[in-house]
């Protein structure tokens, strides 16, 4: 079974509905369900823009916050958390720089530490 970790990127994206980039919506609708995972570093990040965003417009903050819930409890069992274990992984790791290139093409330069989350339950190679 392949499971996919996913990006902020790629969450952000998929928040655009019919809007979205049609590749990614393809490769979601083809791969979505139990095998997409998040790390706990792309809650933080879109928690983070939502509070940036609360600045400016809290109403436009409060939709975001609700919509991070929903997303928070539809991958409940299935947010990696960055433990010690990964941490020395990563670091391990962060000597080499990598590309990842997803199947719709895009192309991600540097695999730092979300991507690394996974490695306590798979293993991440780089090119």
């Amino acid at each position: 079974m392949t499971r996919y970790l996913l990006d902020t990127n790629v969450i952000a994206e998929l928040r655009k509905g019919s809007r979205a980039n049609s590749g990614v919506r393809r490769w979601f609708e083809r791969h979505a369900g139990d095998d997409l995972w998040l790390s706990v570093l792309v809650v933080a990040e879109l928690r983070r823009g939502a509070a940036r965003i609360r600045r400016r417009n809290p109403a436009e903050a409060d939709q975001l916050d609700s919509w991070l819930d929903a997303l928070e409890a539809s991958f409940a069992d299935r947010i990696l958390p960055v433990t010690l274990d990964v941490v020395r992984r990563w670091a391990a790791l962060g000597i080499w720089t990598f590309t990842i290139r997803s199947s719709f093409g895009d192309v991600w330069p540097e695999a730092k530490l979300k991507p690394s989350s996974a490695v306590g339950r798979s293993t991440v190679s780089p090119h």
